[in-house]
């Protein structure tokens, strides 16, 4: 068997330019492997737990409208629970989900805010009502 396999392979590919031309590539598609692996999906639901302050709103017809930190704040808990807190007060509460980039706030009697999450990170979360028309823009307290 080995005296057939010997007898049919072409020695030109074994040469060293050759090798070394088969290594590059092997070696490039590692790195594409690599690097695609590393833009896995976004875990949002993990993401969202904690305290948000919002800090700036923009509407297409109005501008930006700025807020004071602390004015007005969200919170998420891991349990899918959350509340509005508007200057220190208890504003009202909800239950979340996500679904994609899509977060469900459900305040009861079938009242379902869709909400969808633009950009969510450790830092900041932007999100929009209405598709894109306007946007609200918070960051993670401390």
């Amino acid at each position: 068997m080995l005296q057939y396999i010997y007898k049919h392979i072409n020695h030109q590919t074994l040469t060293k330019p050759n090798i070394m031309k088969k290594l590059f590539y092997i070696l490039f598609a590692a790195i594409l492997c690599a690097g695609f692996a590393g833009c896995g999906s976004t875990d949002y639901k993990t993401s969202i737990v904690g305290s948000w302050t919002n800090y700036q709103d923009w509407d297409e017809g109005i501008g930006y409208t700025e807020y004071d930190e602390g004015e007005i704040i969200v919170r998420f808990k891991a349990d899918g629970t959350g509340c509005w807190l508007e200057d220190g007060e208890l504003d009202e509460y909800f239950d979340w989900e996500i679904d994609g980039s899509a977060l469900y706030m459900d305040y009861g009697d079938d009242d379902v805010e869709v909400i969808q999450i633009k950009t969510l990170n450790k830092k900041e979360m932007i999100f929009s009502y209405d598709g894109g028309e306007s946007l609200e823009y918070y960051k993670a307290m401390k």
